[in-house]
């Protein structure tokens, strides 16, 4: 069973001194004694250099991005976005820069860490991935009392789920303001069908409890029956994977996010087993 589950309210940031930043920040939540100069070490920069960077004193070549980018796990497309991210901002020439700037848009939200599968388990309840995606609202309140009002849970489900998102990493506690990481969430290809086919009930049950309870003009729901050749199917499904993809950029192209909502597609057999 593929399943994804798209938490994209936080674009992925460009700035590639607040990746490093929540990087560190990452660690810091595993080893409350883990300290810059640690992470610095970590990633082959002296301890001056790393708080220079930082604090916007000095640049990365993108040489040195690329040995970063190595040291911190970064792989394929990830490399490639982080040293374009260092190259946008510390390129030599503006031509350097601007074709970094070009390069990163073309990757949109590949920066997305992968829910292993032992960890879908413990948060495969959909109000978890509600919560990390509503902490993205202009007027979200770290609360367990609102956000259960809003989601329409208990307080003592909520402050569960939120222990959950905290002990994984996936939502962070800076000062008291909750805050969903921002290595964006998404699930592995696999999913044991179990929690899988959890997952996607519940959704499709909110979705049926909106029909009665929503306007019009609060939800869509759009329903096609056709004839296809299973040979279509493949291509079926890469048509709906480039949709979400689109649909994800288009809806997070804003800095002024209000509602929580989600979206859910389904295309089966009308058919039954011969």
């Amino acid at each position: 069973m593929k399943i994804t589950i798209n938490l994209h309210a936080v674009k992925l940031s460009k700035d590639y001194r607040e990746i490093l930043k929540n990087e560190y920040q990452k660690r810091k939540m595993r080893n409350a004694n883990y300290s810059l100069r640690a992470f610095a070490r970590d990633i082959g920069l002296t301890s001056p250099r790393l708080t220079d960077v930082l604090k916007n004193r000095q640049g990365l070549s993108r040489l040195t991005a690329a040995t970063i980018a190595q040291k911190l796990g970064f792989i394929g497309s990830q490399a490639e976005f982080f040293c374009n991210a260092v190259e946008a901002l510390d390129g030599r020439s503006q031509t350097s820069r601007d074709l970094a700037k070009r390069q990163i848009e073309k990757f949109g939200n590949l920066f997305k860490r992968k829910v292993k599968d032992d960890q879908f388990k413990i948060i495969s309840d959909w109000y978890h991935f509600a919560i990390l995606s509503m902490s993205n609202i202009a007027d979200f309140k770290s609360s367990p009392e609102w956000i259960a009002k809003k989601l329409g849970l208990s307080v003592p489900v909520v402050e569960k789920a939120i222990e959950r998102l905290l002990n994984l990493g996936y939502l962070v506690d800076k000062n008291g303001k909750l805050s969903e990481s921002e290595n964006l969430v998404a699930c592995q290809d696999e999913i044991p069908s179990k929690y899988g086919r959890s997952f996607h009930k519940q959704i499709i049950i909110k979705a049926l409890e909106s029909i009665e309870t929503q306007s019009m003009h609060q939800r869509d729901i759009t329903s096609m029956t056709l004839a296809v050749n299973p040979s279509k199917i493949p291509l079926a499904k890469k048509m709906i994977a480039d949709f979400i993809k689109e649909f994800d950029k288009e809806m997070n192209d804003v800095t002024d996010l209000e509602k929580l909502y989600a979206i859910s597609i389904q295309f089966f057999s009308l058919e039954k087993d011969s």
